[in-house]
């Protein structure tokens, strides 16, 4: 599935760049971490919304948005642990 985003500012070039190198890399990576496919692509979107509101380029924005994402998986699937747990 290829999306493209469409960026009316230019200060967020730079994310729609980040997106269009990272997005498969990323989605791969989220189920090698174990997620099905739905959940890699909502966190990946849950990511992206997060790196759209940060003011400016982090200096190594590749792995910013491997971290990121990396965290998001993690918290989404304790989460969802700890939901079946508690019901």
């Amino acid at each position: 599935m290829k999306c493209r985003v469409v960026t009316a500012e230019p200060q967020h070039r730079w994310c729609e760049a980040l997106y269009e190198a990272q997005a498969a890399k990323l989605l791969l990576y989220g189920r090698a971490l174990g997620l099905s496919h739905m959940e890699a692509e909502d966190v990946l979107q849950e990511t992206f919304i997060a790196l759209w509101q940060v003011k400016a380029e982090p200096q190594k924005p590749a792995w910013y948005v491997l971290r990121s994402y990396r965290n998001r998986a993690l918290n989404y699937r304790r989460s969802l642990w700890r939901r079946l747990t508690r019901e």
